[in-house]
């Protein structure tokens, strides 16, 4: 039996006591019927829990069997981790079908998920995970040329608005910079592969706060996304 690797994102209610399963893979989003899915006495109940790894086969759609990979229980047990942990699945059931490399996106999904399960800051993992989605995204942040002109001379701040850089001669009046070491911290972050990271170091040397802002405010212009998760958190005050 071949069996295909993903990540739980969601699931919902599907006729009587079956959900449908939607899956982050290698090809991205893809969803089964699982039946007995509302069970806690079903031998399939794990293959329907948000945020666990499963391996899985599927006949007409339906879930044929598998076994689960990875239950990431440091996270689920850890409010400062499962928080960050349920925004990341949010963002990437969210952006899952407008990436333009699946493969790449589930394994670098499946990569910060281990890092978070390991215990590296999970403030810092969510915004290096928003942050360098954007190439994949096609929003690419622009650091070292003015974003309209293309020159390297004469820049004067990075604009949230325009994705990028802004010379002294394409700028305009009243637009608002980003403040120049959060740019450091962004491109830093951005351009800096992730296998090669001082996670340590990092967490105390960049503006996390600051970094948060402007990425939120760069998802909520460019793709209209707005975290619900981020908002519950909030309101129940959990970071």
């Amino acid at each position: 039996m071949d069996l295909i690797e993903g990540i739980v994102l969601k699931s919902r209610p599907y006729l009587d006591h079956a959900k449908i399963v939607f899956v982050l893979t290698s090809n991205g989003k893809q969803s089964f019927i699982l039946k007995g899915g509302t069970s806690l006495k079903s031998h399939s109940y794990s293959f329907q829990q948000e945020l666990t790894k499963i391996a899985y086969a599927t006949q007409k759609n339906y879930f044929k069997g598998g076994k689960v990979l990875a239950f990431y229980p440091q996270i689920k047990i850890d409010m400062k981790r499962l928080p960050v942990a349920l925004q990341l699945v949010e963002l990437a059931d969210t952006i899952s079908d407008h990436v333009s490399d699946t493969t790449v996106f589930y394994q670098f999904t499946s990569d910060i998920l281990t890092l978070l399960e390991q215990g590296i800051d999970p403030t810092l993992l969510l915004i290096i995970y928003q942050l360098k989605n954007l190439y994949l995204l096609g929003l690419a942040p622009v650091f070292h040329q003015c974003v309209d002109c293309k020159t390297k001379d004469d820049l004067v701040g990075f604009v949230i608005t325009r994705g990028g850089m802004t010379c002294r001669h394409c700028q305009e009046a009243g637009e608002a910079f980003v403040p120049i070491h959060v740019v450091n911290d962004m491109g830093r972050l951005y351009e800096t592969k992730l296998l090669d990271m001082n996670f340590s170091e990092l967490t105390q040397s960049i503006d996390k706060n600051s970094l948060l802002f402007v990425l939120k405010q760069f998802y909520e212009h460019f793709l209209g996304f707005k975290s619900r998760v981020l908002s519950i958190v909030q309101q129940l005050n959990i970071n």
